[in-house]
């Protein structure tokens, strides 16, 4: 019979192969995400604008969105986001009156332009497609349209309106799949005119709302992809790792005469089905919680890798204390369990370094590391206790192990709100030395040189970093063609 620390290496195991190979729909993730913030971007600052003439730009944040997402979901992507439009700041190009849309570069090399247009006509859509600045670009409409453009295409040329060779070019580029990558030939999949309508008010202008459900539909597509990949890659990997464990040391045990072929190959199967179920268990739980942690930009939580220990040392640290509940470990072996999986992967590592992140030069390893045990042994234990059938010895052994847990988070929970006041009095000491220097130092007509540097001082010791730290920057943002922000 193999360990339980077998099974648990056995796990992360499968789960790190699994994890590796999901890295591309991973990717699709943070990209669509980060096109969603993008969309959303663009709505708020159309937001005054009548929907009829904002409604093309919705169009090519969203086409772009959905090219990149398909692009980095197959393991592609551009050098920048195409939209040409987008700041330059904000990835972009900044080329708010370029004559193209899109603009597709991969290696420092454009592959691909394209124009787009949404018009409520599909005839005055033709007659755009045709204007000689568009030629050899792609042409993108709603995919409902397509029939028609080409259609009215075929007329105008028909009647003489326009060359044989606008028309050739014209129909040749018509994207009836949408905005594609000519390296790959992967495509956006195309937007109806049905799905932008969704994004008008009532009030004629577009919808903040509508374009937030939107966004968040878009990234729930992409994060159910990315569970339903993630889980069966971890399953897969899991379950052939221990087949492989199992496997030889069962075929052992039989060479030994110690255990017969139906006997060994009935425990591989089961070993096989049980490490295939916690991978995709791990698969599921890593995928959300490293969702959630990129949503928030929490770069310890957003991290692939320190999700899968999150989550592997979490449903690990669970099996244990429903073990512990059913009498079948004791209390010393939880201890270990717990220590090796919830404590020692979570706890010590990344709940440490997240609060390191906040707490500057504050030490709270331990407190940190005791606090979030208690804490997930608390939740574990009061759902167990709650929703388990246990007799009245295990029951009391559960009560009191809840008990004892309660105790630990309360107390270590105060020892970290004292690292947290320490860290507010740091800060505010520091502050309060700034706004001496500062007022000082700027009552001086020969000091506002060193009233400049006592900020300077301020940041470096509060870990800021300031936007523009000399004249020579501040001039530049100054007259750059781009949106000046400052922060």
């Amino acid at each position: 019979m193999r360990s339980r620390e077998e099974k648990n290496l056995e796990g992360q195991a499968g789960a790190f192969v699994g994890n590796a190979a999901s890295q591309n729909v991973q990717m699709g993730t943070d990209t669509a995400i980060d096109s969603m913030r993008e969309l959303l971007y663009k709505a708020g600052k159309i937001s005054k604008v009548g929907f009829e003439q904002s409604k093309g730009n919705l169009f090519e944040y969203i086409e772009a969105a959905k090219l990149q997402t398909n692009m980095a979901n197959c393991g592609e992507r551009f050098d920048r986001n195409p939209v040409t439009d987008l700041a330059a700041g904000r990835g972009g190009y900044g080329g708010h009156t370029a004559p193209d849309d899109f603009r597709m570069q991969r290696n420092g090399r454009i592959v691909g332009q394209g124009q787009a247009k949404y018009n409520n006509s599909a005839w005055r859509a033709a007659q755009n497609f045709v204007d000689p600045k568009y030629t050899d670009m792609q042409r993108i409409a709603p995919t409902d349209q397509m029939a028609d453009i080409e259609s009215c295409l075929h007329k105008m040329a028909e009647n003489g309106e326009i060359s044989k060779t606008a028309y050739e070019n014209a129909v040749s580029n018509l994207m009836k799949k949408g905005l594609t990558d000519p390296s790959t030939g992967i495509a956006s999949g195309g937007t109806t005119t049905a799905e932008l309508q969704k994004l008008r008010g009532t009030d004629g202008r577009v919808s903040q709302q509508a374009v937030r459900q939107y966004a968040a539909r878009f990234e729930g597509k992409q994060l159910a992809r990315e569970v339903g990949t993630a889980a069966s890659n971890m399953a897969v990997a899991t379950g052939v790792i221990t087949a492989i464990v199992s496997g030889t040391q069962n075929l052992f045990e039989v060479l030994q005469d110690r255990k017969t072929l139906d006997n060994a190959l009935e425990e591989v199967k089961a070993d096989t089905v049980s490490g295939a179920l916690r991978g995709g268990e791990t698969g599921v739980l890593s995928t959300v919680i490293r969702f959630g942690g990129r949503k928030v930009a929490l770069p310890v939580l957003s991290d692939s890798t320190a999700a899968t220990v999150m989550a592997g040392g979490l449903i690990d640290g669970g099996a244990a204390l429903y073990s512990y509940a059913k009498g079948e470990i004791t209390g010393q072996q939880l201890q270990g369990a717990l220590a090796d999986t919830t404590v020692k992967s979570v706890a010590t590592v990344y709940f440490t370094k997240a609060l390191g992140l906040v707490v500057g030069t504050a030490n709270p390893f331990v407190p940190m590391a005791v606090y979030t045990a208690a804490a997930y042994v608390v939740s574990c234990t009061r759902a167990i206790v709650e929703q388990a059938e246990l007799n009245a010895a295990e029951y009391d052994r559960m009560t009191a192990l809840l008990k004892e847990s309660t105790r630990l988070e309360q107390e270590y929970h105060r020892q970290l709100m004292d690292f947290m006041k320490q860290y507010e009095q740091q800060q505010r000491t520091r502050l309060n030395s700034l706004l001496d220097a500062f007022a000082y130092l700027a009552d001086d007509d020969t000091n506002y040189e060193r009233a400049v540097y006592a900020i300077l001082n301020y940041a470096d010791q509060t870990g800021l970093a300031l936007q523009h730290r000399d004249f020579d920057a501040f001039r530049a943002a100054m007259c750059s063609e781009e949106e000046f922000v400052l922060r």
